[in-house]
């Protein structure tokens, strides 16, 4: 109920030109470090009346804060089949995973997750 206040307040705002217009969005620090510095400054120059607020955010905890309206947007992972009808999604760009070890590891070698089924993990 908060948040929908805040909406209104700022909604408000924006048509009587008295404050600045708000965007919020969520994303998780790895895409905050990979993204966020080219893209700051050109938005900074392209939208200078619009105030972005980031809170960090993975998608289980970004997801509810969308329904609710405390978020405009999410950059994140795509949202699983269940939620896909109530949200609009533009894929970004793909990324792959590795497993990543020194050199020589004993289990250097190994190429399915199955090999490393008995690995200690942290």
């Amino acid at each position: 109920m908060i948040q929908q206040l805040r909406r209104a307040q700022d909604e408000m705002d924006r048509f009587s030109g008295a404050g600045r217009e708000r965007l919020t969005v969520a994303l998780p620090t790895w895409i905050a470090i990979a993204l966020l510095g080219g893209i700051m400054k050109r938005f900074e120059q392209e939208m200078p009346d619009t105030r972005i607020v980031f809170y960090e955010s993975l998608l289980s905890v970004a997801v509810p804060k969308l329904r609710d309206g405390t978020l405009d947007l999410s950059v994140n992972r795509a949202c699983p089949p269940s939620c896909r009808d109530e949200f609009q999604q533009v894929p970004l760009f793909l990324s792959s995973y590795a497993v990543v070890g020194r050199a020589g590891h004993p289990l250097a070698k190994c190429r399915t997750l199955s090999q490393l089924k008995g690995a200690s993990w942290c």
